[in-house]
C-alpha cells in the first residue's frame, strides 16, 4: 500500500472522527500533526493507546505541538494500525 492510498484511508478515518479529531493535511511528508480536541493529556493518550492496541502515536509536545500527536502513515501496516485506532476511540466515547 502506497502513502497516497494510506493517506486517503486518513482522510477517511479523519472526517468519521470530526467532532473528536481534526488536522491540517500535510502536502510533503507521510506525517501528520492531528489535534485531538477534549484531551489535554496527549502523552497519557498516546501511552494508553500503545498498551491497549499496539497503535504507537508520539505526543505533540515532543514536536512542539501540545494538544496534537504526530501520526506516520508510511507504512504498509497503517491499514491495520487505523482500524484498530478507530475502534479504541471509538469504545472510549
Amino acid at each position: 500500500i502506497s502513502q497516497v492510498a494510506n493517506l486517503s484511508l486518513l482522510d477517511a478515518f479523519l472526517a468519521r472522527q470530526a467532532e473528536r479529531i481534526s488536522w491540517t493535511r500535510p502536502t510533503a511528508s507521510p506525517i501528520g500533526f492531528p489535534r485531538l480536541h477534549g484531551i489535554e493529556d496527549t502523552t497519557g493518550f498516546c501511552e494508553q493507546l500503545v498498551a491497549d492496541t499496539g497503535v504507537l502515536l508520539l505526543p505533540g509536545r515532543v514536536y512542539d505541538e501540545p494538544g496534537h500527536v504526530r501520526i506516520g502513515f508510511g507504512r504498509a501496516t497503517m491499514p491495520e494500525a487505523l482500524g484498530r485506532l478507530e475502534r479504541w476511540i471509538d469504545t472510549r466515547s
